[in-house]
């Protein structure tokens, strides 16, 4: 097991689109009830420069980045050669302030969450989605379904 770091934004569950400069409070069932003194937000993704169609379910990984999915909604939108698009999890890093696909075809992911042991689960919808739970061991890229078929 990994030691859990823990990110300087923790509990976010807003539109990915604003960072927290220092951290979000959260109530004890989780959820953010308030921004700390002297937080700031901050832009960090335009979904026009990016091609977001609608972006959901964002988390902080234990080395900060910031995950989210982008649900493209197949009867939307074409992707650049007039098929459906697939979905993305996209990311942003901190570190050098880049925004880029994390995972491409995302399942359709929404919901994203990081587990004890610093991996990310994925719930992946319908539309085309994977209909599953999925985990992804955010060093080695590698994932596995944990839950499927339902």
């Amino acid at each position: 097991m990994r030691p859990i770091g823990r990110p300087a934004i923790a509990g976010l569950s807003a539109v990915p689109f604003c960072a927290i400069g220092t951290a979000w409070a959260a109530d004890p069932s989780g959820d953010p009830a308030f921004v700390l003194p002297g937080a700031k937000l901050q832009k960090i993704v335009d979904g026009d420069v990016h091609d977001l169609i609608f972006a959901e379910g964002p988390v902080v990984t234990c080395d900060g980045r910031v995950l989210w999915s982008d649900i493209t909604f197949t009867h939307q939108k074409k992707g650049p050669h007039g098929g459906p698009r697939a979905g993305n999890i996209m990311q942003f890093d901190p570190k050098t302030g880049t925004v880029s696909v994390f995972r491409s075809r995302s399942g359709m992911s929404n919901g994203l969450r990081i587990d004890p042991n610093c991996n990310l689960l994925a719930a992946e919808g319908a539309d085309h989605g994977g209909r599953r739970i999925t985990r992804t061991d955010l060093e080695t890229g590698r994932a596995e379904i944990v839950a499927g078929l339902y």
